[in-house]
């Protein structure tokens, strides 16, 4: 699964995804060019984690998913929001 999270503040967007990681049991499983965080989340913890992204800015699943397996493996890819 592939997500898009728009951010005004990417450095304090980093922080704030690092900790909602935490908070909900996932693991980073490693860091790659193009995404900012490739991770595996509990499925069992996959709403909060989808709230927690609300919460730190505007996201978009890039690909699309009818089910959500266990674990989700996740790649997330920070883009700076334009102001205005």
């Amino acid at each position: 699964m592939v997500v898009q999270l728009s951010v005004r503040d990417r450095s304090a967007a980093e922080r704030d995804l690092s900790s909602l990681l935490a908070r909900v049991g996932a693991s980073q499983v490693r860091r790659q060019a193009e995404f900012t965080f490739v991770a595996v989340v509990p499925q069992s913890s996959y709403g909060e984690f989808t709230r927690g992204m609300a919460q730190i800015g505007a996201w978009q699943m890039e690909t699309d998913r009818s089910t959500v397996p266990d674990p989700v493996h996740v790649a997330i890819r920070l883009v700076s929001r334009r102001p205005g």
